[in-house]
């Protein structure tokens, strides 16, 4: 079973230059790291507003965005999920990474794999759903998955089955510089689809009561 960073990586290299991808959760998150690019957000904690975030972001831009979280992050936040299922927004993808196991908590099984259908839970929800696992598993098949990922119209939920083993990480920066130059260029996007976002450089995101 392929792991959860060479599932990250190979979705990353099929990406479009323009593609925003968040991914949330520490280990999850040093994965995508390890293969970082400019549009790539960290949530390092396991952060229940993450969803509502990218679904914000999701209606403010043209971009594809995709979200990447663990399958126990998904139950934690299902009621955030149906939001992103009915929302109409066609550039967002979300991608759960299914080991069946809580990875931020010492790898104890989470109920997920229990579910009698947890692809017909996400479609039933709202979705266009997918199982990524057979691009995986055959080289040919590798070869399509850019193309079926440009031919994606949201709102869109890919699982992967990924192993439980540890893999290739790198510690993230977490400065406030590097993640308000993220999120800078994240919205002040052209082109947004509901509003023209206020210039970050007047905010101070830890003081946002002030505003």
């Amino acid at each position: 079973m392929i792991t959860r960073y060479k599932a990250i990586k190979e979705l990353i290299k099929r990406f479009n230059e323009s593609d925003v991808a968040i991914f949330v959760g520490n280990r999850l998150c040093q994965e995508a790291y390890a293969n970082d690019r400019e549009g790539n957000f960290y949530i390092p904690d396991i952060e229940p507003m993450a969803m509502s975030f990218t679904l914000g972001l999701s209606m403010a831009t043209t971009k594809r965005v995709f979200l990447f979280t663990s399958d126990s992050m998904f139950l934690r936040g299902m009621s955030d999920a149906a939001q992103m299922a009915v929302s109409q927004c066609k550039n967002l993808i979300y991608v759960i990474l299914s080991s069946g196991t809580y990875i931020e908590a010492g790898k104890h099984p989470n109920i997920f794999n229990s579910l009698s259908h947890p692809q017909g839970v996400l479609f039933r929800m709202g979705f266009t759903s997918f199982i990524f696992d057979s691009y995986y598993d055959n080289s040919l098949a590798m070869g399509e998955l850019k193309s079926i990922l440009d031919t994606l119209i949201g709102p869109v939920a890919i699982l992967i089955n990924v192993s439980t083993k540890s893999s290739t990480s790198k510690e993230i920066d977490k400065s406030t510089d590097f993640f308000l130059d993220r999120l800078r260029t994240f919205m002040s996007i052209e082109g947004t689809a509901l509003f023209e976002p206020p210039p970050l450089e007047h905010i101070d995101l830890f003081n946002l009561e002030e505003h």
